[in-house]
């Protein structure tokens, strides 16, 4: 986790980052998307993103949409089990 580094209390962690932390990071999450769709071409850069800020071109710590349903299907896939507390777009 991160801190605040003029507070002593975690930073909360978005939406995209606990799932990240449920695969084992980014590059473990892409490796798991290759699986089920190995045609389809991902980005690396673009998945990172998810947990940027909207100021710095990201999506502000929210999986897209578009990629949830790829993103359960790789959790199945890989038997993790991803929770509605990881998927709570709120930060907690």
């Amino acid at each position: 986790m991160t801190l605040n580094p003029f507070s002593t209390k975690p930073a909360p962690l978005s939406q995209a980052a606990r799932v990240f932390a449920k695969f084992g990071g980014v590059r473990c999450l892409m490796r798991a998307l290759h699986k089920i769709d190995p045609d389809r071409p991902r980005d690396t850069s673009a998945v990172y993103r998810w947990n940027y800020s909207k100021l710095r071109g990201g999506t502000g710590g929210l999986i897209p949409l578009g990629a949830m349903s790829d993103v359960m299907d790789a959790a199945r896939h890989e038997g993790i089990l991803l929770t509605a507390d990881d998927l709570d777009p709120r930060c907690k």
